[in-house]
This record gives structure tokens, C-alpha cells and sequence, in this order.
């Protein structure tokens, strides 16, 4: 873990998830580990004064040396393991990866609000963005599009379901990435939870249009991400 935070009023955070050795995928590490480092670059290239918050929950065992290249690229860098995050990891082995990163995020959403480091960040946080390992952000992406958006969370336009009847939801939201304001955390929290039940039926991206009150929810266009999905290679421009 490092902490390097630049605590400054109104600064973006961003929350990237990841298993840079996962127990599936097309890519192999190395591909996966240079693809994770880019989506730092990319943050620092279109939001040089947001702060980064690394969470890995890789299936095996990460060297010293990636883990060092990866601390010297974030902030702050909080890596799950079997020991003390036995439930997170085992969902990530057995490929449940919408059960996995829910769990992750409700963790580490639970540690901005008890970790005396996270809690001093978020007082200085105008925005948590969510954003998924090996994506980058596009050329098009502009923080200044954020700035009516407090109370809110805001995700790409929603989506028609790919599913052919679904059971819980129409639509879904795609979360590659998207932002919640700091004062949500608490009601993001409670998002998870209900997810959490879902899951069994549907992903996450179903899950979070089903949960997301409608009062608190900002739609874009675009978010401007881009990245390769990493059960086929495909890239998808969100």
C-alpha cells in the first residue's frame, strides 16, 4: 500500500479495479500489465491533477518488481489478497468477475470512510470516477463536463439489454467507467448491496441501471473510454 495523495480542494479521484492476473482472459500478463500502465498514463495525460487509487485482486502471485513499477505510477495502491480478503479473491478465481468487483468496490468505498488517509482524501475529492483496469481515456474526455454534476452520479447513456428476456431490467449501464459525487458514497454503498442480489440473474451493468435512483442519475452521450474487452479482444468505445 502507498500513499502519495495530493490533497488539494476539488480534486478527481480515480478509482481503477483490476486483476492484473486474473484466472481468464485473452491477454497474458505482460499484455495486461503494459495495457494497466497506459490507463495511468492516460489519466495523467487528460486529468494531470486527479489523484489515482490502485485495486488489484489478482489470482496469482504479482513480482516485486511489477508491483513496484505499478506503486510509482499511482497514489495509493491497495492490493487484495487471500489472506485478508479471502471472499474477493475466490470470486475472482472461479471467474466471477460482476460478484468480484462488486464486492471490491463496496470494500474499498467502505475504506474511504474509515481509512483516516482515505477520509482525508475525500474531503478535498470533487469526484470519485470508477474506472475499470486497461481502459484509457479518450481524447474527447473533459472534467469541465463535470462541473454541474454534485449529487449525482453519471454514466454512459444507457444501453437496450443484450439478454433475450430479461428477468430484471430492459436497459443496463455500462460500467467501464463512470462517477459518483463524494456525498454519495453512503447511497453507492447501499447500491452495491442490492446488486449483490442480483447477480445471480444478471451482470453488474444490469444490476446498476435496476439500482441506480433515477433523482441522483446524470446520462452522457459518451464518457469518453476506450479499451479491449478481455474475453474476446474486442474494443469497445464507450
Amino acid at each position: 500500500m502507498k500513499n502519495k495523495f495530493n490533497i488539494v480542494p476539488n480534486t478527481p479521484l480515480f478509482i481503477v479495479t483490476s486483476s492484473l492476473k486474473p484466472s481468464i482472459g485473452v491477454f497474458d500478463d505482460q499484455q495486461r500489465f503494459f495495457q494497466t500502465i497506459n490507463t495511468f498514463d492516460s489519466i495523467r495525460k487528460k486529468c494531470p491533477n486527479s489523484n489515482i487509487l490502485f485495486v488489484d485482486a489478482s489470482t496469482r502471485e504479482i513480482s516485486i518488481n511489477d508491483l513496484n513499477i505499478i506503486s510509482n505510477n499511482v497514489d495509493y495502491f491497495i492490493k487484495f489478497d487471500e489472506k485478508n480478503n479471502k471472499d474477493i479473491i475466490e470470486l475472482s478465481r472461479m471467474g466471477m468477475k460482476s460478484q468480484a468487483e462488486t464486492l471490491m468496490l463496496y470494500t474499498v468505498m467502505a475504506q474511504l470512510k474509515v481509512n483516516p488517509t482515505l477520509q482525508k482524501l475525500i474531503y478535498s475529492t470533487s469526484r470519485i470516477f470508477k474506472m475499470s483496469g486497461r481502459m484509457e481515456l479518450n481524447d474527447g474526455f473533459n472534467i469541465k463536463s463535470y462541473n454541474d454534476t454534485f449529487g449525482k452520479y453519471v454514466f454512459r447513456k444507457r444501453l437496450p439489454s443484450w439478454m433475450n428476456k430479461p428477468r430484471i431490467s430492459d436497459y443496463l449501464f455500462t460500467t467501464r467507467l463512470f462517477s459518483l459525487c463524494p456525498s454519495l458514497i453512503d447511497n453507492y454503498m447501499e447500491v452495491l448491496r442490492k446488486n449483490f442480489e442480483l447477480l445471480n440473474y444478471v451482470d453488474t451493468e444490469h444490476a446498476h441501471f435496476k439500482n441506480i435512483p433515477e433523482e441522483y442519475l446524470v446520462e452522457f452521450h459518451t464518457v469518453y473510454c476506450k479499451g479491449q474487452v478481455a474475453s474476446t479482444g474486442n474494443w469497445e468505445y464507450d
